[in-house]
């Protein structure tokens, strides 16, 4: 009985694991898949509008609730904010890269 819960139990695990793997493949952008730049393209203005929208939370964050920031530390303002400093630069990291490497495609397309 206990080698079948064994068994069961990492069982479950490959499975999560499996649909891990085919999730990432599923959002993958290959450098030759055919619509390559097309992809990274929309990534790419997909995470632009979710950094503008990051930022105007953070915006109207910091006018409501102007006077009790202006009692904490810089970092405890950072961290206050409904999206702290490190989400919005490894966006624009992610952001930055993506426009390199289209570039870069462009160049060896063109």
């Amino acid at each position: 009985m206990s080698k079948a819960i064994e068994h069961s139990k990492m069982a479950a695990h490959h499975n999560r694991a499996a649909d891990t793997i085919d999730r990432q493949l599923d959002i993958s952008i290959y450098d030759d898949d055919p619509d390559a730049t097309e992809r990274l393209r929309e990534r790419i203005e997909r995470h632009e509008v979710t950094r503008q929208k990051m930022k105007e939370r953070n915006a109207a964050y910091r006018k409501a609730h102007r006077e009790e920031l202006k009692e904490l530390t810089a970092y405890g303002r950072d961290q206050a904010v409904p999206h702290p400093g490190f989400e919005l630069t490894n966006l624009g990291g992610r952001i930055g890269r993506d426009k390199k490497r289209l570039a870069r495609l462009e160049r060896e397309a063109g």
